[in-house]
């Protein structure tokens, strides 16, 4: 019975030699066809120390996932309340002596893949160490 103005359509999926293993998956009909995967969404985050105390050494690790796996980082340090950002690294984890008087600070990661950055940020509380308004 034909329906006016609707079309029916069938869809055939063989493999090669007319046999299979099991269906395939987006990863196998990908590579069977020699396309590239698609990359995930770029994210990344900071882990080590969010309080530390003054006159020590201290070392955060960059954590990306997504993008095409091939990453380039760039450290930055702020003093807390204060305006703009220093570079201060491009290895995959930063290590930082905090001094005597230092005073709490912010650290951000700008982590690239593809052209696509993202940039999280965490606050590092120094115990021990002085008020950014009075150092």
């Amino acid at each position: 019975m034909k329906i006016a103005g609707t079309m029916a359509f069938a869809l055939v999926l063989g493999v090669a030699g007319g046999c299979s293993d099991g269906p395939l998956t987006p990863s196998s009909s990908a590579e069977a066809t020699g396309a590239t995967p698609r990359a995930t969404a770029l994210s990344a985050y900071i882990t080590g120390p969010t309080s530390v105390v003054a006159d020590g050494n201290y070392t955060w690790y960059a954590n990306p996932s997504g993008g095409n796996g091939v990453y380039t980082y760039q450290w930055q340090y702020q003093v807390a309340g204060s305006f703009g950002w220093t570079n201060v690294g491009t290895a995959t984890s930063y290590t930082r002596r905090v001094g005597h008087n230092a005073p709490t600070f912010h650290l951000r990661l700008v982590a690239t893949s593809e052209g696509t950055s993202v940039t999280p940020t965490i606050q590092v509380v120094v115990t021990g160490g002085c008020d950014p308004a009075t150092c």
